[in-house]
């Protein structure tokens, strides 16, 4: 295949993702493998970062990407590679960056209540809130969303899963605090937190945000300005 310009990426819309691909290789080159690196569990690790959950559909995912075994085992090392590097690069900002997204991150059990009828909603409410009958009753019986065949039960969840308004309720809650009917798209809510997991900063969480943090910066590298493009277009016409 001819070198392709990047006028024909931009083009195309795929001059970002080139550019994309290779900060990451210029990035990696370096990055050297551990003595006792297994593959095995790189490999376990990468199917469940990329939600492929049998080899039916690893052979699919392969197949779309036109990659062969090999091919497939290259990839894996690269994206491991790139981990890797944002676990290094980004380790001194990890802390604060912990502190900034730990909210975000906590995850909650949390009892729920949706209605149309904002009469009915704040009648459930007293019920509760009076202790004549138990949230989960309630919720069995008048919630009319999937909650309901779990006696209004949710999560283990992150904030990040639910929504936007809900998780700012649920973020400034107490354990077992009720709150009165809000009001959040087309349903009346009725919600109570249950219990709050706080997320601590282990290798786990600390790979995860360091990846982010590396999405972050690909981002930031890859944001072509208006004139850098004009310059592309300029570059292209003088050939």
């Amino acid at each position: 295949m001819n070198e392709i310009s990047k006028q024909k990426l931009l083009s195309w819309g795929l001059l970002k993702q080139v550019y994309r691909e290779e900060i990451i290789d210029q990035n990696i080159k370096d990055i050297q493998i551990p003595s006792d690196f297994k593959m095995e569990p790189i490999v376990e690790k990468w199917l469940i970062n990329y939600g492929i959950k049998s080899n039916d559909l690893l052979q699919i995912w392969m197949k779309d990407k036109g990659f062969n075994n090999e091919q497939w085992k290259k990839f894996v090392l690269r994206d491991y590679k790139w981990r890797r590097w944002c676990r290094e690069k980004f380790d001194n900002e990890l802390p604060s960056y912990y502190l900034k997204r730990k909210p975000l991150l906590d995850r909650v059990t949390y009892s729920l209540i949706r209605v149309k009828d904002e009469d009915l909603a704040f009648e459930l409410f007293m019920r509760i809130n009076e202790e004549e009958e138990e949230f989960s009753d309630l919720s069995s019986r008048y919630s009319e969303g999937p909650e309901a065949k779990s006696g209004g039960k949710i999560g283990p969840v992150t904030l990040k899963q639910t929504h936007p308004v809900l998780a700012k309720i649920l973020l400034i809650s107490e354990e077992c605090q009720l709150w009165p009917p809000k009001k959040i798209d087309n349903w009346w809510i009725i919600v109570r937190l249950d219990k709050l997991i706080n997320t601590e900063l282990n290798e786990e969480i600390a790979l995860y945000l360091t990846y982010e943090m590396g999405e972050q910066f690909l981002k930031k590298e890859t944001s072509f300005s208006v004139e850098e493009i004009n310059l592309i277009n300029k570059n292209n016409q003088l050939k």
